[in-house]
């Protein structure tokens, strides 16, 4: 598969869980396998995760800010 395939499949999977493709991921996708490891990361957290989804959400929000990022989460 190449990078625009990939990239294109990742996305798919980001308009299907969020409506949209976030910021955050337009990014990554500069590395499509960067995009994907992202997602299935997500994807793993909820599958087996102990906590609520707006748990996980504000984890990752607070991650992403302690790391200085600058894209814009959905809340």
């Amino acid at each position: 598969m190449g990078a625009d395939q990939k990239k294109e499949e990742v996305f798919g999977r980001v308009r299907k869980k969020f409506g949209f493709v976030p910021n955050v991921f337009k990014e990554l996708a500069l590395s499509p396998v960067v995009a994907d490891a992202y997602m299935t990361g997500i994807e793993v957290q909820e599958q087996g995760a102990i906590f609520s989804m707006q748990e996980l959400q504000g984890v990752n929000l607070a991650l992403s800010t302690d790391e200085g990022c600058r894209c814009n989460h959905p809340v």
